[in-house]
């Protein structure tokens, strides 16, 4: 079975419906395609795919980037997020936190 990772960008409509996303192979690739659009329904996650199973299909954690533009121990469903990814996160947390102040002054205007 593979273990694939990828980042994503993610954005929300006023119902909490995801609307549209990216996806790209590190941090650096998303933020350059989302530099200054970051709004107060967007989110950037790590996404896991679990490789193929019995029946063809396949399993998908994410683990949100926190308010605090710091990456999770853990994915959602409890597993454990390598630590070259947390290392990664570490190398970009300043543009998180960046990211994550403008969407909380965006939510505070409206």
């Amino acid at each position: 079975m593979s273990i694939d990772y990828e980042w994503t960008a993610e954005r929300e409509d006023e119902h909490g419906d995801i609307v549209d996303n990216h996806f790209a192979p590190n941090l650096k690739e998303l933020i350059r395609y989302y530099p200054h659009s970051f709004g107060e329904r967007d989110s950037i996650a790590l996404v896991q795919t679990r490789g193929e199973d019995a029946r063809g299909g396949y399993g998908r954690t994410w683990a949100y980037i926190t308010e605090e533009g710091e990456l999770p121990v853990e994915f959602d469903d409890g597993g454990y997020i390598p630590k070259r990814y947390r290392d990664h996160a570490k190398v970009w947390e300043t543009t998180l936190r960046e990211a994550m102040k403008a969407k909380r002054e965006k939510a505070a205007q409206s």
